[in-house]
């Protein structure tokens, strides 16, 4: 979120997390000049996420839970973000197939630590169908993606656009 808000002076955000999350945030805020344009507040989004968000960006969170997990985070960034809102998912897509890859890895330590997983594009339902769901997918290169695997970003309806920061206010 700080490199979002350090490319658009006019958005602000909030950092919403558990406790240990959040506790070495500030320092990192404050060290990149954001003190005055970012909250922290403490919360658990399974119970309910902060309202009024022109935008919510999940990053690499969705991974961590089960699907039926998942599914009560973004049913309560539904309710709460501004109509017209984006959600903004950020995450790693597993490539199909045999060939090796770091993502695979990463699913294996995700079964095995918090019971969950990396998803390819048909799990996250988020291939062809994408479109037909109001998303439109963003693809990027990170350290870990390839071509054939690329990560994801996913935005409700709009086109990514630069100047000023489309999602307003970041949370």
């Amino acid at each position: 979120m700080t490199t979002i808000l350090g490319s658009y002076p006019g958005s602000r955000g909030i950092l919403y997390d558990l406790p240990h999350v959040v506790w070495d945030a500030p320092a990192l805020i404050q060290a990149r000049g954001l003190t005055n344009r970012v909250t922290i507040e403490v919360g658990n989004f399974f119970e309910t996420v902060p309202r009024g968000g022109d935008a919510y960006l999940l990053s690499h969170v969705i991974r961590d839970w089960t699907d039926d997990q998942c599914l009560t985070i973004l049913e309560n960034c539904r309710h709460a973000m501004n109509p017209g809102g984006r959600l903004l998912i950020i995450e790693m897509v597993l490539p199909t197939g045999d060939t090796p890859h770091p993502a695979k890895m990463v699913d294996i330590m995700m079964l095995v630590g918090p019971g969950a997983q990396e998803r390819t594009e048909q799990e996250y339902g988020i291939g062809e169908d994408a479109q037909g769901n109001g998303f439109t997918t963003q693809r990027r290169r990170d350290e870990f993606s390839r071509p054939e695997s690329p990560a994801l970003q996913l935005r409700r309806s709009g086109e990514l656009t630069t100047g000023p920061c489309p999602c307003g206010n970041v949370q």
